[in-house]
């Protein structure tokens, strides 16, 4: 789920030597991409329940905004499957960021159920299947904060407003309940976070000197509204609060990132959010990676009930001769770290593109 950005006065030099000339017929494409954006998050009436289920799960976060998914219908069963034409052979070589990207969008679609009127009975994968299942049985239903909030939540990758959280926020973030396997360590003091930080510099630093890296992150990049209205998906330079430019000047930009600077634009975001957390698992296996990204899944929507907004950090985890190291060096025992989660105070970006319910049907 590492979603990089890019340092933004520098590109904003570039955008202003490029963009002026197509400002008029990109104000146009902006204004029809956040229109599209909008009704992609808006209930649809005309879909049938099982449907409308499908469109919240794809409202999930999900690594490089891949939406490694696909759904099959049978009956009021819903079968969540990975499309592997949309793996990260560089970042996410054994499809672990894949999994959790399935189990958050289970997490939505077990929220989305319970507001339409069903539990939910879930098969996690295991040997024997690879996929998840959801058997749903009618009953009252029970709309929440949480339901509310997969239309509105965002993954918020700009720097945030470095303000403390009243005890109250805190409490409400810390109680966020999790799966079994699954454990949650809050960083909040400074020397915590500071060691955090020597292993984020260390992952960067890593995969920006690896060119297939970089090259796998230019692939998913969108870097203006044609290109992200076009795909609808990918990372779309502008949820990161830069600006939109041609795909040569993008990639010529992107490809020669420092990886030094890159590491200090990312030390300096988590230097302004309020707390971190990091996600820790039992074992290293699909059904606990799922279970982990309903976990992920569960906060992210609670923390923008409370208005916050959150993003995640991965790079520690991401380098296999770094995740052992870090899984020591904040404690976390036997368990092993699977995501970072970073959260406070920020201003709303624009929302990433997602594909047609139609597109990600069995």
């Amino acid at each position: 789920m590492l979603q990089k950005e890019f340092a933004r006065r520098d590109i904003l030099k570039l955008g202003l030597v490029a963009g002026g000339a197509v400002l008029l017929s990109g104000c146009e494409i902006a204004i029809n991409m956040d229109l599209s954006a909008s009704q992609l998050r808006s209930p649809d009436a005309s879909n049938s329940k099982m449907i409308e289920l499908v469109r919240y799960a794809t409202l999930a976060a999900n690594g490089h905004n891949t939406q490694p998914w696909m759904f099959k219908l049978i009956g009021e069963t819903i079968e969540i499957h990975p499309d592997t034409s949309r793996h990260l052979a560089v970042v996410d070589p054994h499809d672990r960021e894949q999994w959790i990207s399935l189990g958050c969008a289970l997490e939505n679609l077990v929220i989305a159920a319970g507001a339409t009127g069903f539990t939910s009975e879930i098969v996690y994968p295991d040997d024997k299947q690879e996929y998840i299942t959801v058997n749903l049985k009618s009953d009252t239903p029970a709309i929440s904060s949480l339901f509310d909030a997969i239309p509105v939540r965002q993954s918020t990758r700009s720097e945030y407003r470095n303000e403390k959280l009243s005890n109250q926020l805190l409490d409400q973030v810390h109680s966020v309940s999790t799966e079994h396997g699954v454990m949650l360590k809050f960083i909040e003091d400074i020397t915590e976070t500071e060691r955090i930080i020597e292993y984020l510099n260390a992952g960067n630093i890593k995969q920006y000197a690896d060119k297939a890296f970089v090259d796998e992150l230019i692939f998913w990049l969108r870097f203006n509204e044609k290109e992200a209205m076009s795909s609808m998906d990918g990372l779309y330079t502008k949820c990161t609060g830069n600006p939109t430019v041609p795909r040569w000047l993008g990639e010529m930009f992107v490809s020669g990132t420092k990886p030094q600077k890159q590491a200090e634009a990312d030390a300096k975001k988590l230097r302004s959010s309020s707390e971190s957390v990091v996600f820790a698992t039992e074992n290293d296996t699909p059904e606990a990676w799922v279970r982990c990204g309903q976990v992920f899944e569960r906060l992210s929507l609670q923390l923008t009930s409370l208005d916050l907004k959150s993003a995640l950090l991965n790079q520690p985890i991401e380098i296999p001769e770094l995740r052992g190291q870090f899984q020591t060096a904040i404690g976390l025992g036997e368990n092993q770290p699977q995501l970072l989660m970073r959260y406070g105070v920020a201003n709303d970006m624009p929302f990433s593109m997602r594909r047609p319910v139609d597109e990600v049907l069995i």
